[in-house]
């Protein structure tokens, strides 16, 4: 059958391969060569010749080459290999053997999903891993995260204990917030916006208000509370401390012995002296509310002393009542 014009015949030169290689120029690109002292079969490419060998059960392409369109079932590739992508120029996917890496240049994608649902990607400034459909999950025993250099903890989640928060590790070793069975641990300050405890709640530390803000009670349907709150301006700190028990009977004040302590007194009207001697008793002279005594216990008071009109003072019997 002859040639047809239009098509450039296929020639196969054979000889030894320094041969071979001494007359390139009298080859053609795309030219097959076989190369009798090395039993191999060379491809003419550019101004050099690029090995191929072929068997039966397992063939092998050596060299650099550009496949535009194949269909690859098997095969082996030895050395670096490049995806470079005609479509998005630099986009490109390969194996790099010095790195023992397979890479992606900046903006090509890995995608994984029948439509990619997951990506991973660089775009030279930021690198991104993203889901766009159901959840993304991280599976491990022990999930750490930590900086680039691995030096410092941003998180430590351990399996059936705790997870652990951090705050810059190489200086501040002990996590921030820490999970327990029984709870969660915070190592420093809290500061919220608001608070709301469902159930019976311990501190281990000081609890300070800022500003001026409320200790507040509130009742049983949290309609109203009653509250304390210290004054505008405080010169130095104080702190009073509480009676170990409450008192045994009715009447008893709380006062304090000027050094924060606070102790149960029996209520009475009284001055000091210049000393501070407790020499002095001071009552008031009109009565204007009903007041029973307490039993087992006397009452005195300095007259004259008047009694309201329908206000009844009430002495139990065995007790007293004596105006001087």
């Amino acid at each position: 059958m002859p040639t047809p014009s239009t098509r450039t015949p296929v020639r196969i030169a054979r000889g030894s391969y320094s041969n071979l290689n001494s007359s390139l120029s009298d080859l053609q690109d795309g030219e097959i060569v076989y190369a009798e002292d090395q039993d191999k079969m060379y491809i003419k490419e550019g101004s050099s010749l690029v090995v191929l060998t072929l068997n039966p059960n397992n063939s092998t392409f050596t060299g650099t080459t550009t496949i535009p369109t194949a269909n690859i079932t098997a095969g082996t590739v030895t050395g670096d290999f490049t995806f470079d992508s005609t479509t998005n120029a630099g986009r490109d996917v390969g194996w790099d053997e010095s790195d023992s890496a397979l890479e992606f240049s900046v903006n090509a994608k890995a995608t994984f999903g029948a439509s990619g649902e997951l990506e991973i990607l660089n775009d030279s400034s930021h690198s991104y891993v993203r889901g766009t459909s159901g959840d993304f999950r991280l599976s491990s025993n022990n999930l750490h995260g930590t900086n680039q250099a691995g030096t410092e903890y941003y998180f430590k989640c351990t399996e059936n204990a705790a997870v652990e928060l951090y705050y810059d590790q190489g200086t501040h070793a002990n996590p921030k917030l820490s999970t327990s069975a029984t709870g969660v641990t915070i190592d420093g300050t809290l500061s919220a916006t608001s608070l709301a405890a469902t159930a019976a709640s311990t501190l281990a530390g000081d609890l300070t208000l800022n500003a001026q803000k409320d200790l507040r009670f509130a009742d049983a349907d949290s309609s109203n509370y009653v509250g304390f709150q210290a004054p505008a301006t405080v010169a130095s700190n104080v702190v009073w401390t509480l009676p170990s028990a409450d008192t045994a009977v009715a009447g008893f004040a709380l006062t304090s012995d000027g050094s924060g302590n606070l102790a149960w007194s029996v209520m009475a009207g009284g001055a000091k002296g210049n000393g501070g001697n407790e020499v002095f008793f001071e009552n008031d002279t009109t009565v204007t509310h009903s007041y029973t005594i307490s039993t087992g216990t006397n009452a005195s008071s300095i007259g004259p002393m008047t009694v309201n009109s329908g206000v009844v003072v009430q002495i139990p019997t065995g007790s007293h009542w004596v105006v001087s």
